[in-house]
């Protein structure tokens, strides 16, 4: 009976890991289309978990570090989508400048307590763009540090944050982050 016992918790456990690793996928090194809108190249393998319009990436957990693209917020959406029914939250417009997007950003992720900070026109491939970082402490009381870069291109909105623990994570693996944001390659349709 034990036996019995051992091998149907083996079996369940097995079969938790599989439903576990199938919302996961390895993000291999190298060159990645990103929402058939621009590649990007990473020298680093990366853990990916997608949900709608967001995608991140991961190496040392989510919780510890994470890569979040947002792409193809189109003219009226907002960044999250789990806010897409409050008339309260911020909405895109495929006409804001790329000032205004690092205002639509800040006020959707980290709210009016967040300032951003060397806010400046950024190159995304090559649309005209924006990048800022912003330091923030979460509900669990650890200092995080995010860069945030992002460009409109036809029409809707791409953004690329990386993020992670201010004591290590993030600068850990910024030096990874900042070559593959330099790799941003459009693609032509």
């Amino acid at each position: 009976m034990k036996r019995l016992s051992a091998l149907t918790a083996l079996a369940l456990l097995a079969a938790g890991c599989a439903l576990t690793q199938g919302n996961y996928r390895l993000v291999e090194p190298g060159v990645r289309s990103i929402d058939e809108t621009y590649r990007v190249y990473s020298r680093l393998a990366w853990s990916s978990a997608a949900e709608g319009k967001i995608e991140t990436w991961t190496v040392d957990g989510f919780s510890l570090e994470s890569l979040k693209f947002y792409k193809g917020i189109a003219d009226g959406e907002t960044l999250l989508p789990n806010r897409a029914n409050d008339i309260t939250a911020a909405r895109f417009r495929a006409s804001m400048t790329p000032l205004e997007s690092v205002e639509f950003v800040v006020d959707s992720l980290y709210g009016s307590p967040f300032t951003p900070r060397s806010v400046r026109p950024a190159h995304f491939g090559r649309a005209d763009g924006f990048r800022f970082e912003v330091s923030y402490w979460r509900g669990d009381g650890v200092k995080r540090e995010a860069l945030v870069t992002g460009a409109t291109v036809k029409g809707r909105l791409h953004v690329i944050i990386y993020e992670g623990t201010a004591l290590y994570h993030f600068e850990r693996y910024r030096p990874d982050v900042e070559r593959l944001l330099e790799s941003i390659a459009l693609i032509d349709s």
